[in-house]
């Protein structure tokens, strides 16, 4: 059975679940940002760059980017410059803003086929939801990296002050999240507009994409359970 949602814009077919992994994705990425806070070491950095490249193929292959129109192309660039980067004979924080700037574009290209992908589910479920919660951290990783080249490439420290690696990716969820705790500023003006930005962005999402969609599935749901009820 057949119903429309509100809008009519995503509909729920009894008997009928999404065939997306969104919930494998989501699991890795929370597991790159624990990792991701982890006391810095070789170790520590070649397990997060693997769960993050593991990451990106599990997003392409789960969301079917390829027949995307602008994802796959924003991933293979931002790869292609990681790799520039990682060849280039220069080293210190340039090359690791420069590094940012391709990381931030291979999230950008994950965010959009995980957006492309649950916008065209015709059935609201929980892969539906658990894709948005990824689109959720990608936009945390994006901005995590985005603060990491303005610190190293702008001219003055980002936070008034050197930081560690790790402080950029939570920084930026805290933002997102609009906590605040206040324990990092940004001093740079250039930073400020961005801390707003993601913080936009974060409120946005979660009051339009993840509300409505957990809104269909409450409804979807309750159709389900009263037709099971008429004779």
């Amino acid at each position: 059975m057949r119903r429309s949602g509100p809008l009519g814009l995503i509909t729920f077919r009894r008997g009928t679940v999404p065939h997306d992994h969104f919930d494998r994705l989501l699991v890795v990425l929370l597991v790159e940002f624990v990792i991701g806070g982890v006391t810095d070491s070789p170790a520590t950095r070649f397990i997060a760059a693997a769960l993050y490249i593991f990451a990106v193929l599990l997003a392409v292959r789960t969301t079917g980017a390829r027949t995307l129109r602008w994802a796959p192309r924003v991933i293979a660039l931002g790869a292609v410059g990681m790799v520039g980067v990682g060849l280039a004979p220069s080293s210190g924080s340039t090359a690791q803003g420069w590094a940012a700037i391709c990381t931030a574009t291979v999230a950008l290209g994950a965010l959009l086929a995980v957006l492309g992908r649950i916008v065209r589910h015709k059935v609201v479920g929980m892969q539906t939801i658990a894709g948005a919660l990824c689109a959720y951290l990608l936009i945390g990783f994006f901005f995590g990296s985005i603060y990491t080249a303005a610190d190293m490439l702008g001219t003055a420290p980002l936070f008034g002050k050197a930081v560690d690696v790790h402080v950029y990716s939570y920084f930026s969820f805290v933002t997102l999240t609009t906590t605040g705790y206040g324990d990092f500023t940004p001093v740079t003006y250039l930073g400020q507009r961005l801390a707003v930005m993601e913080a936009m962005a974060g409120q946005i999402f979660l009051a339009t994409m993840v509300a409505r969609l957990v809104a269909l599935l409450r409804t979807a749901r309750r159709a389900e359970e009263a037709e099971a009820k008429e004779p």
